[in-house]
């Protein structure tokens, strides 16, 4: 769904339009003003629109990419400490095999 951030100095307010071409400063000078947002532009204040995509594809993909090395790093951090201690157990273990099978010669 594609949006319209309109921004008046330090007021920003979005707002869902249908097309990226009814993006422009005309709809923002004509938002009724709120609580939120009210315009009154100055010298010192632009107005300025801006049009995006916020349920985009690839943010999707991105937050997912996100998530899923967020998850395995967890997964990783968690098993560390056991997987190092099961990994010295088998090396020691190999270790005394073969030194008792050259103490056997």
């Amino acid at each position: 769904m594609l949006h319209c951030k309109c921004t008046c100095g330090l007021n920003t307010t979005i707002v869902p339009v249908d097309a990226c071409t009814a993006c422009k400063i005309a709809l923002c000078s004509s938002l009724p003003s709120s609580p939120d947002y009210t315009c009154s532009p100055t010298a010192e204040t632009t107005l300025d629109a801006v049009c995006f995509d916020r349920e985009s594809v690839k943010d999707e993909v991105l937050v997912g990419l996100y998530l899923a090395i967020l998850g395995v790093l967890l997964v990783t951090a968690t098993f560390r400490p056991w997987v190092t201690r099961m990994v010295n157990r088998i090396q020691s273990r190999r270790l005394a095999s073969i030194s008792r099978f050259l103490d056997l010669d």
